[in-house]
């Protein structure tokens, strides 16, 4: 005779088993984003801008999907506190590297030749519709992805927070309200992707007047 219990009980067995198997596998192979700061070689990082009369430098961070599947519509929220007395100061969305910088090129008339013939000039315009593409990116796995969070020019005190509004609100992208002044500040890195977000939190001193003096480390509570 079977023993139907004993045969259900198997099948109810396996049943579990599998979706347990499946359960485990969904989360293994979902995407897990790590924040880095990229190291510090010369020419590299920060990325220093030569200038006719000075330099900039852009400062960086890195995210690194270490997981299976890519983060889809993965968004920077930037939000900067003073370490000192724990104010917040101000929050701006990030731009990806690899998003496009909200502007537009073309040919403007500058003077017409003896010969008839006009001469032009390559023209920078502002297009502010390009944000959005430079703010959502896709983050794969083993491709990493970095983002801007700080401007400093040589022989400035001050520092500034950075995104695509950078370009269109900015003096040589910087812009006023988001002004870091010499001292130690908290950048709270959110990332938002796929349905999920985590926040990382890190050091930025700018204790100097050299484009590259600023420092971003890791934020550890004391």
């Amino acid at each position: 005779m079977i023993d139907i219990s004993g045969l259900a009980g198997s099948v109810i067995g396996g049943v579990f088993a599998s979706l347990i198997a499946i359960i485990v596998w969904e989360w293994l192979k979902q995407p897990r984003l790590a924040i880095e700061i990229p190291e510090r070689i010369p020419e590299r990082e920060p990325a220093i801008q030569r200038l006719n009369q000075t330099s900039r430098a852009f400062y960086h961070l890195r995210v690194r999907n270490n997981g299976k599947t890519p983060a889809y519509s993965c968004r920077i929220m930037m939000r900067f506190v003073n370490r000192m007395n724990g104010e917040p100061l101000f929050t701006v969305n990030g731009k990806w590297d690899r998003g496009p910088q909200p502007l537009l090129y073309a040919p403007l008339p500058r003077r017409i030749l003896p010969d008839g013939t006009v001469e032009t000039a390559i023209g920078e315009f502002p297009h502010d519709f390009l944000i959005p593409f430079a703010e959502v990116l896709d983050v794969h796995p083993k491709i990493p992805e970095n983002f801007c969070v700080l401007l400093k020019y040589e022989n400035e005190d001050e520092c500034y927070a950075f995104s695509s509004w950078s370009y269109l609100r900015g003096r040589g992208h910087r812009v006023d309200e988001w002004r870091l002044n010499a001292g130690e500040y908290i950048a709270e890195i959110e990332l938002s992707y796929s349905g999920r977000r985590i926040l990382e939190k890190f050091l930025l001193r700018n204790h100097s007047r050299n484009a590259d003096g600023a420092e971003i480390s890791k934020w550890y509570n004391e």
